[in-house]
């Protein structure tokens, strides 16, 4: 029993559906009833209840009712449960094609006329250009004109960090997929996917982002895109399309072990994620500084190679290889200047991950110039 009826499996065929009307017409329906599962369609169920039967989709989140057994063949059912799977896969609600397809089998018994009135074939191809221009916008159609938008007012830094966002692998699914189709369900999945294949604050951004082109193209372009003819009760995605996350904090003061952990984890996994926020060679040697030194990552971030110079014996250097970096008072929040001195080793270790040469920072930005000092 599951939900109530009892479950059976087999090939379906006529004779199961001839069956079904001999038990509601003789009134042998027990309980609920019973759900005969095809096994020569994935999940195609017929369900035997005291007044009807009916065939449904079963699927792992949602049961979709594809039509009655009086309307629907076996055949026409297994064409309405392939059709339906693949609506479901590309972010289509198949509800209303279904109904239509029901209806013609009703009225014609033609399951290639059915067919073709819930499902015509589309007889000519819009190029990119022209679907733009009058719509209605594919997902990726509405991402590059997002994107192009956005060019207008943010730095390019800026702009490929939507794009990383916009154009996660999880969304690839629905590059193809009409705007005004997609639904709820296909962006909680891609959603869920995200998390398990990244983690829940790369989520955030993507799912932030996504309602941000959401609300652009509903404010700006409902008409292009096809908003304004979309199936779901639109602009669903603010209640139903969100993630749950804050960046938290800690006041902890790590232990040596725990630093040493850090760094290694630094070096030998630049990136866990799929967007911008891989580790750089200066945010690397940036962070070989802080933790050898202590010094404040603000004052850090902004040193130029200028600030370095050689630490001699005059100087009061034990040994040769001493390096000096020096920042004015204000920087270090004091009235004195400062002045660090840097073992060899330590120099060593900075140039060994930094790899950077002749760049105005001495923890150059993998963004290039405009970022530093204030984020390298």
């Amino acid at each position: 029993m599951a939900g109530g009826y009892t479950r059976e499996r087999a090939r379906l065929t006529a004779d199961h559906v001839r069956r079904a009307r001999s038990m509601i017409a003789g009134g042998r329906i027990e309980g609920r009833g019973v759900e005969w599962g095809d096994t020569a369609c994935v999940g195609l169920t017929l369900r035997v209840t005291p007044q009807a039967a009916t065939w449904y989709l079963r699927g792992r989140v949602s049961t979709v009712r594809l039509g009655s057994a009086d309307a629907l063949t076996v055949a026409a059912a297994r064409e309405a449960a392939t059709r339906a799977r693949l609506d479901l896969k590309g972010g289509r609600d198949p509800k209303l094609d279904l109904r239509v397809f029901e209806h013609a089998m009703a009225a014609t018994g033609d399951p290639e006329a059915a067919a073709d009135a819930a499902w015509p074939e589309e007889v000519a191809v819009p190029s990119d250009e022209e679907r733009r221009r009058r719509g209605p916008w594919q997902w990726h159609d509405l991402v590059d004109l997002f994107l192009e938008h956005k060019a207008r007012t943010l730095t390019p830094s800026y702009v490929r960090q939507y794009a990383s966002y916009l154009r996660h692998p999880q969304y690839d699914r629905l590059r193809h997929v009409l705007v005004r189709d997609l639904g709820p369900e296909i962006l909680q999945e891609i959603r869920d996917d995200i998390v398990e294949a990244n983690s829940l604050s790369a989520a955030a951004r993507c799912v932030r982002q996504g309602k941000e082109m959401m609300e652009w193209a509903w404010a700006n372009h409902s008409g292009r895109s096809g908003l304004s003819k979309a199936r779901d009760r639109w602009p669903m995605w603010r209640d139903q399309w969100n993630v749950t996350y804050a960046p938290g904090k800690r006041a902890h003061t790590p232990t040596l072990p725990e630093l040493g952990r850090t760094l290694a984890l630094a070096e030998r996994h630049r990136s866990l994620g799929q967007t911008e926020h891989a580790t750089g060679a200066g945010a690397l040697a940036m962070l070989w500084f802080v933790v050898l030194t202590g010094q404040r990552t603000g004052q850090v971030a902004g040193t130029t190679p200028g600030q370095v110079s050689d630490l001699d014996a005059e100087a009061g250097a034990p040994g040769l290889g001493w390096r000096a970096v020096a920042w004015e008072g204000p920087a270090m929040k004091s009235r004195r200047a400062h002045l660090l001195p840097l073992p060899p080793e330590a120099w060593a270790a900075l140039r060994r991950v930094s790899g950077a040469k002749d760049a105005a920072w001495l923890f150059p930005s993998k963004r290039g110039e405009g970022t530093c000092p204030r984020a390298p």
